[in-house]
């Protein structure tokens, strides 16, 4: 791939007096740097809500707050309409599929900021969502788009997705959470891109979740456990889980309450033995990782009827 120059793109597309801004140094699939067990964080993971939180004993993604974008929040999500401190929530909306809007839209907490990932903005502007800013090499906009909002431009040349670069702003504006949306869908290779984006974030000490119409997708990491029955944000999901090793060759794993429970078992990346099982007992599930990392898909209750449809 071509490297990043870090140079600021001025396109005819982006109003006078968008931000100006480089590559913060990212590269465009994110590999894990600790080979091993741990991430930069650990706890009880409840993926974006509930007791415990997105990851860790630090709080979470929606930590003091409640309600969403449409009332449905559910216990942890974030009204930060009348807060005076900044929420720590960001929503990353990019321009992979969505086919319901209305099922998306309670993924997107109130008041906290959504950057558009370029053609993202396409999604929020069918949802009558205004971007906080709008983030890429706007290749993808159809050209002489008028763009009525603050904008960071970069050159196509470059290692970073538009993904990748709303991450990195995201990050360097201090946001520690993010809800990855419009993110898969279409081209497996951009979806693949963006499920790494997941390790990328807990690289850089901050959790990620992707959600579309029909997954949930979050990173557990050596020393976390996750329990859907303390997980509100995700509440829509339903029975059907599935694991697997992701970023490590490995990864020592547990699981109760489920259909094919496991007890410490070393799950291989060559391997997809935690595909599709099947929650048993909302209470007593829970999925332990005691080594490696692992990618949890919670997978939508009516999922199989829409296909049929």
């Amino acid at each position: 791939m071509i490297s990043n120059q870090s140079e600021t793109k001025e396109d005819d597309r982006v109003p006078s007096g968008a931000d100006s801004a480089s590559s913060a140094g990212s590269t465009g699939s994110a590999s894990s740097a600790n080979s091993a067990d741990t991430c930069d964080n650990s706890g009880t993971n409840s993926a974006a809500g509930g007791t415990g939180s997105a990851n860790s004993a630090d709080g979470g993604y929606f930590e003091g707050g409640a309600g969403s974008a449409d009332g449905a929040g559910g216990t942890g999500s974030a009204d930060c309409s009348d807060s005076s401190e900044q929420p720590d929530v960001c929503v990353i909306m990019s321009a992979g599929e969505i086919r319901d809007y209305d099922f998306i839209r309670q993924f997107i907490p109130e008041g906290v900021p959504v950057f558009a990932a370029d053609a993202g903005l396409y999604h929020l502007e069918k949802m009558n969502i205004e971007p906080s800013v709008v983030v890429g090499d706007f290749d993808s906009l159809i050209p002489g788009k008028e763009i009525h909002f603050p904008c960071v431009s970069f050159p196509p040349e470059k290692d970073d997705t538009d993904t990748i670069l709303a991450v990195d702003l995201g990050l360097e504006r201090g946001y520690r959470n993010f809800i990855l949306l419009g993110a898969s869908g279409g081209r497996l290779d951009h979806t693949f891109s963006n499920l790494s984006t997941l390790i990328y974030l807990r690289e850089k000490g901050a959790n990620g979740i992707l959600i579309d119409n029909m997954n949930a997708a979050f990173l557990m990491c050596g020393g976390e456990s996750y329990a859907p029955s303390e997980d509100d944000f995700l509440r829509q999901f339903g029975e059907i889980i599935s694991v697997f090793t992701f970023g490590t060759e490995t990864a020592l794993v547990s699981e109760a309450g489920v259909k094919y429970p496991l007890e410490r078992y070393s799950l291989s990346c060559a391997f997809p033995l935690g595909v599709s099982n099947k929650i048993t007992d909302m209470e007593k599930c829970r999925i332990s990782v005691h080594e490696g990392k692992i990618l949890i898909i919670r997978v939508k209750n009516d999922t199989f009827s829409d296909i049929s449809e």
